[in-house]
């Protein structure tokens, strides 16, 4: 299993820009609409705060959200209301539209970014979500330096998704952790996503 390295599991805290320069994007993942459809999950709710925090405090240029399958618009708008309300400059936003999975969204970031190299970008994830995120990047996208900006879920649950497997494993923490343990393990045997229609 070449590539696992302990350093994805180190946990790093918010604040761990503090000194950092330079930064030119800050990325946050999705992490769906709540089960209803009417909200963000708390989970997706914590990054965008503390991607909102982190880009107006550091004066990050560029802000892009992430926001998955075919809801993709109505939690952007969700996202997009936040960073408003927080005084944040709408037109330091991006969207990347209709995610499927962890890898799918690198990629569609990548292409987002593409004319841009060598970029620094503070990822924004749930924290247990960070290791895989790491590894990934790593693979997909080596030339990007990753900062790792983990954020502590407040509360777990089901998300609005077309696969019943991947909402109820945001629903529970030992659920989602697993996932995440196993998607790490699974990208460090074959060092290509795994089970890209589940993940």
């Amino acid at each position: 299993m070449r590539g696992i390295r302990l350093e994805d599991w180190k946990k790093t805290l918010p604040t761990s820009l503090a000194g950092e320069k330079g930064i030119d994007v800050v990325f946050c993942h999705s992490y769906c609409l709540a089960e209803d459809g009417l909200r963000l999950t708390s989970m997706s709710q914590g990054c965008v705060e503390e991607t909102i925090r982190i880009a107006k405090e550091h004066n990050i240029p560029l802000v892009v959200f992430s926001n998955a399958y075919e809801t993709w618009a109505e939690e952007a708008r969700h996202k997009d209301k936040m960073a408003r309300q927080a005084g944040l400059d709408s037109g330091r936003i991006r969207h990347v539209p209709s995610i499927t999975n962890t890898y799918d969204e690198i990629r569609k970031l990548k292409d987002l970014l593409s004319s841009k190299r060598g970029l620094r970008i503070a990822m924004v994830a749930d924290e247990d979500h960070i290791p895989r995120i790491r590894y990934a990047m790593r693979l997909f996208w080596p030339d990007a330096e990753v900062i790792s900006v983990p954020v502590r879920c407040a509360r777990f649950e089901r998300s609005l998704e077309p696969s019943l497997v991947k909402s109820i494993r945001l629903g529970h923490r030992s659920l989602w952790v697993l996932w995440n343990i196993v998607g790490y393990v699974l990208l460090a045997i074959t060092n290509r996503p795994t089970f890209a229609s589940w993940d």
